[in-house]
Formats: structure tokens, C-alpha cells, sequence
């Protein structure tokens, strides 16, 4: 192989894999946010953008997003792969609306809100149920679950809960999580042997995250003796 083929070769390589490149004269960002409220105390909200140039075609990958919000605070930068990019918005403590920003060469800036939401106004219960409602004396697996609903008996979804129990660990080993779509969150509590001959009562409690002890429920679980 002559020299001249080896020079082509290693310039096309380096094309092929620079990163950190800004979008195409033409190109055009999309962002989105999912979800669009969050809850204002370690809510996070995943942000996706599209591009495309201006022929069409996804945007190419190794383009530098950069990111900015008003609010709480997000991944600096991202570079896109198949055409997207992405980014993880987090609430810092302060409820409002945060709106972020993507930005890429000279391609116009884009933007989307999010809300940072205190959900303690609008709960109006944390419902907590188990199936089975009681275990052997050897233990077993209970299954928990957690619906949140406003003062209209609707579904709140991106509420952090936490759950606690007396006796047991759960899948979540006890992180907040947050209620889906449908304002609910299923959990699993393994509980160990009951050494002793009389039963025990199991209490589960389900809280919400920023208010420890105002806002809750709770459910009892009966472990048979020996």
C-alpha cells in the first residue's frame, strides 16, 4: 500500500470518529421532557433531543448538545448517537417551573418546562395494600401496593413515596420511588423466619418523601408463630 492510500486512511478514520462536533449548517433540535412535572425533592425528568439536517437525515453522531435550565440543575452537555441525545433534569429543593434549554453550533436553541411540583397539597390519600395479608412462621414474599390519589380521587404520578416496615426488607431496600402514570408503585417486602411460638404484627408504612411524618398510611401484616 502506497503512502498517499495510508494518509487517505487515516483521515478518513479520524472523520469518522471526532466527537464533540456542532450540528450541520441547517440542522433542526426537538427536546422533550418525561415527564413534564416532577416532584420538587429528588425528581428527575429525562430529556431527549432529536436532530436533523438539512437534508432530512437524522443528525449525524458525535454533535455536542449543550444544556442549560433556570431550575434545578442538568448534564451540562451530551453527544448524539442515531440521532438523539440526552440529558437527566433534577430538582434541587425549590418548587417552580424550570425551563431547559439545548443549544449546537448555529442551529436554533430550543426549549421545554418542566414543573418541580410540592405535592402535599394535593394528596389526599397514600392508599397501601398486601397481597397475601399475612405469611407462615418461615416467612415468604409480600407483595406492595401503593396508590396516590388528589382531593378528587384521581391518580398523582411522579410522587416519591418511601416505604418502612418493623420486620423485613424490601426490593427497594427502602429508596423513595415514584407512582406512575396511574399514581401507583409495587414493591415486594421478603420477610425471614418467625423464631418465636406467638405471631407478629408487621406494620408497613408508606410515606411522602418530603414529609416524613405528616403525610402516610399504614397496613399490617400478621406472621404466624412457630
Amino acid at each position: 500500500m502506497d503512502k498517499l492510500s495510508l494518509i487517505t486512511i487515516a483521515l478518513f478514520s479520524i472523520c469518522c470518529t471526532q466527537t464533540n462536533l456542532p450540528a450541520p449548517e441547517g440542522s433542526i433540535l426537538y427536546i422533550e421532557a418525561e415527564p413534564k412535572q416532577i416532584s420538587f425533592i429528588g425528581g428527575v425528568s429525562l430529556i431527549k433531543i432529536k436532530g436533523f439536517e438539512k437534508n432530512g437525515k437524522s443528525i449525524r453522531d458525535g454533535v455536542l448538545i449543550n444544556f442549560s435550565t433556570t431550575l434545578g440543575t442538568i448534564d451540562s452537555s451530551s453527544i448524539t448517537k442515531n440521532g438523539k441525545a440526552y440529558a437527566s433534569l433534577k430538582s434541587n429543593g425549590i418548587s417552580g417551573i424550570a425551563t431547559v434549554s439545548a443549544t449546537s453550533g448555529n442551529s436554533a436553541p430550543v426549549s421545554t418546562d418542566v414543573t418541580f411540583t410540592d405535592f402535599s397539597s394535593s394528596i389526599q390519600q397514600i392508599n397501601v395494600s398486601s397481597f397475601p395479608e399475612s405469611v407462615s412462621s418461615s416467612g415468604g414474599k409480600v407483595n406492595i401496593i401503593i396508590n396516590v390519589l388528589d382531593f378528587n380521587n384521581n391518580p398523582i404520578s411522579s410522587v416519591p413515596i418511601i416505604l418502612t416496615t418493623t420486620k423485613g426488607t424490601f426490593l427497594s431496600n427502602g429508596k423513595a420511588q415514584y407512582t406512575d402514570e396511574n399514581g401507583k408503585i409495587e414493591d415486594k417486602l421478603f420477610i425471614p423466619e418467625n423464631i418465636y411460638s406467638y405471631p407478629l404484627t408487621i406494620t408497613v408504612k408508606a410515606y411522602y418523601a418530603t414529609t416524613f411524618n405528616s403525610l402516610y398510611n399504614s397496613i399490617n401484616i400478621i406472621q404466624q408463630g412457630k
